[in-house]
C-alpha cells in the first residue's frame, strides 16, 4: 500500500490502479465510467488519493486516460473537484494527464483541464 495508504479501485466496468514511484504516482484508469453514479466511488477514492499525495509530500501524479473508453460528465465533475483541491492545498502536486488521441471525448475534455490551474495540470496526447 506505501505511503499513499490506498488501494486500488476496482469496479464494474472500471479498474484504477496506483504504484508509487519515488516521490512520484503512476494512476492508471482502464475501462468505462459511465454508471449513473460516479461520484459514489470516486469521490471517497479520490479524496483519500488527495490527502495521500499532500501527506506523503509527493511531487506529482501521472494519470493515464490512455484505456478508459468512456468518462461521463459525472466522472469528468470528480476529477474537476479533484484538482480544485489541489489548489488549496498546503502542499501542492502537479498532476500529468496522459491521454489517447484517438478517442474523441478525451480529446474534447481532457485539456480543458488544464485550463483550471495550469501551474498544477498538465496534458499529453499520445
Amino acid at each position: 500500500m506505501g505511503k499513499l495508504n490506498l488501494d486500488n479501485l476496482s469496479l464494474d466496468k472500471v479498474k484504477i490502479t496506483i504504484v508509487e514511484n519515488g516521490d512520484k504516482v503512476d494512476m492508471k484508469i482502464v475501462g468505462d465510467i459511465d454508471m449513473e453514479n460516479p461520484g459514489e466511488a470516486l469521490k471517497p477514492f479520490f479524496n483519500k488519493l488527495h490527502d495521500g499525495l499532500v501527506a506523503g509530500t509527493f511531487a506529482q501524479i501521472n494519470v493515464d486516460f490512455q484505456n478508459l473508453a468512456f468518462m461521463n460528465s459525472s466522472g469528468i465533475k470528480e476529477l474537476v473537484q479533484w484538482i480544485m483541491k489541489v489548489n488549496g492545498a498546503a502542499h501542492k502536486y502537479k498532476i500529468v494527464l496522459t491521454y489517447s488521441s484517438a478517442i474523441t471525448w478525451q480529446g474534447s475534455s481532457l485539456p480543458v483541464l488544464h485550463k483550471l490551474h495550469p501551474e498544477i495540470v498538465s496534458v499529453q496526447a499520445v
